[in-house]
């Protein structure tokens, strides 16, 4: 089977990825930290800017390369 990711997400399956609140996530809608589209009453997130969002949040130690780690992990 081929692994194929939705291209919109709903704003209570952004908090269960990124682990986050609904405050925080509303945050991030209103400082623009991540892009949202509005149809209707939902809101829905692109699942590319959610990736880039948590890529954003990787944190290099000093020990090298590989050795980062992410402050959001993506759930599924």
């Amino acid at each position: 089977t081929q692994n194929h990711q939705r291209e919109l997400y709903k704003t209570y399956e952004v908090m269960k990825m990124l682990n986050i609140s609904k405050g925080t996530l509303q945050t991030f809608r209103a400082n623009g930290t991540l892009p949202f589209t509005k149809l209707g009453k939902c809101i829905y997130f692109k699942y590319v800017d959610i990736i880039k969002l948590a890529g954003a949040n990787t944190i290099q130690n000093s020990k090298g390369p590989g050795r980062g780690f992410n402050r959001f992990s993506i759930k599924k």
